[in-house]
Parts: structure tokens; C-alpha cells; sequence
């Protein structure tokens, strides 16, 4: 975002509706070529577990584990025809996969479930992906024709899933 601008009271006459109220500037391209990228990555290498005797005792066999979490972005913006026609484009995904407390895959050796022995699910996983596109072309001095796309996509297919 180039702009972002966040009011939770006292919003003005032009907004409908009581609550948070925000307006975002998407990043437009210019003349010049600007772009960036990033990304982070975690394992169970960074992992451990605070599983004590006492928790132990109470049946709890397992720690949320993290098998994996991963954070990649780039953009990139500049002209299509100098001082008439620019773009921008967008791009970040976040991954995560692990397990949740209490959350099984399958009831135990003994063919129930909640006994205790049930195999952990180790396969909890949540993508965050999104994506967006501006092209800005100048029509006149006084008019400007800017045409925005956004896509979203949370997908947490185990969502609540737990005991």
C-alpha cells in the first residue's frame, strides 16, 4: 500500500456505516522502475516443546509443532509509455503447516476416539494468498484512468478443527 489511513470513531457524515473505517492507496508505477521482494522461512529446526511431568500426567502427549511456515512478497511497478501509461503489480503468500493441540487424524489402535492413544494430526495447514494489478493511464492533463485488481484467498481447510 502506498497510502493507508485507519479510523475507528468519529468517521464523517460520508461513511454509512458505524465501526472501523479505512481507505487504502494502492501503489501506482511511475516513470522509473521500482520493485522489492522478501521472504522468511521457519522449520522444526526452531521448534521445542514445554511438555513438563505434570502436563504429561494430565494426558497431553503433544506440543502445536510447526513443521514448516513460510513468508515470500515482490512487486514490481514502472511505465508502459513514459509519462502516459504505468503499472503496478503484487504478489505475497504465508504458509503455514503443523498441528494443533488436541487435533487428531484418526481414532487410536483401539478403534476410539478420545481415549488418549489417538495417532496426531501433524498435517494443520493455512495459506494466505494474495494478489493485485493497477494500470494508471493518463488521458489528459486534467484525467486520469486507473483500473485496480485485487484477488484474496485464506484457505485454513482444518479451521477449529480440535478434540
Amino acid at each position: 500500500m502506498e497510502e493507508v489511513q485507519t479510523v475507528t470513531s468519529g468517521t464523517s457524515a460520508e461513511v454509512g456505516t458505524p465501526g472501523l473505517h479505512m481507505i487504502a492507496v494502492l501503489k501506482s508505477g511511475g516513470n522509473q522502475f521500482h520493485g522489492q521482494y522478501e521472504g522468511s522461512y521457519q522449520g522444526k529446526q526452531t521448534q521445542s516443546n514445554n511438555l513438563t511431568p505434570a502436563l504429561r500426567a494430565q494426558g497431553i502427549s503433544n506440543t502445536e509443532s510447526l513443521n514448516y511456515h513460510y513468508f515470500a512478497a515482490a512487486d514490481l511497478g514502472g511505465r508502459i509509455i513514459r509519462d502516459k501509461l504505468w503499472f503496478y503489480g503484487g504478489f505475497s503468500r504465508q504458509h503455514r503447516n503443523g498441528s494443533v493441540l488436541g487435533l487428531v487424524s484418526g481414532p487410536g489402535p483401539d478403534g476410539k476416539y478420545l481415549t488418549g492413544d489417538e495417532p496426531i494430526a501433524d498435517d494443520y495447514n493455512t495459506l494466505l494468498t494474495q494478489y493485485n494489478g493497477k494500470v494508471s493511464w493518463q488521458l489528459s492533463k486534467n484525467n486520469r484512468l486507473i483500473g485496480v485488481w485485487q484477488y484474496g484467498l485464506k484457505a485454513e481447510p482444518q479451521r477449529d478443527g480440535n478434540r
